[in-house]
């Protein structure tokens, strides 16, 4: 299995140099969303319910652009299901900043389950569990505000069990935007 400084490297290989905030936040995404869409963790790092959001230790520890240190990790471990499955999440919450990914993830069920009764600057290295994101994230996918965005529970359990092709239809129908069409920045 890959890690996440592995997909890390393959976000900002995508999307370009970003801060470290937005970096965690998107592994966060990219690992809820694989856990829904697959049934598996696309890597091997626990996700933890910091104060600012859900943060991946892993990959911001090694990752600051300001002072210079960058990702080493190995993009081309991914398979191609996986740099789909990136390239659906970057379509889709790659052009917000860190700040509003981290509002975003504060209104969400597995980082404030996770957190609990902290309070609200207490930092933590609390895991937030597979499940959680899991049920969430699916919850999230099936439950859409209207009917022009729903997804078809069918071919997302086309995806998890595995059959060709499913993973490029899902991303379709979620974004709007086939992946072999996104083009490389």
């Amino acid at each position: 299995m890959v890690n996440a400084v592995d997909v890390a490297e393959a976000i900002t290989d995508e999307i370009g140099p970003i801060g470290a905030a937005k970096l965690v936040k998107l592994l966060y995404y990219a690992q809820g969303w694989s856990l829904a869409w697959t049934g598996e963790p696309i890597f091997d790092d626990p996700v933890q319910a910091w104060p600012k959001g859900p943060v991946v230790y892993r990959a911001w520890s090694e990752y600051n652009p300001a002072t210079g240190r960058t990702i080493t990790g190995n993009a081309e471990s991914l398979s191609a299901d996986q740099r789909q499955l990136l390239t659906a999440v970057v379509e889709r919450y790659g052009n917000l900043t860190g700040a509003e990914l981290i509002r975003m993830t504060h209104h969400e069920d597995p980082w404030q389950d996770t957190r609990g009764d902290l309070p609200p600057r207490e930092h933590s290295n609390r895991q937030i569990p597979h499940e959680a994101m899991r049920q969430w994230f699916r919850r999230t996918s099936f439950e859409p505000e209207t009917e022009d965005t729903a997804v078809d529970e069918g071919l997302a359990d086309e995806v998890v069990a595995g059959r060709s092709g499913a993973l490029a239809d899902l991303t379709e129908q979620v974004t709007g935007v086939r992946p072999s069409e996104i083009r490389r920045i």
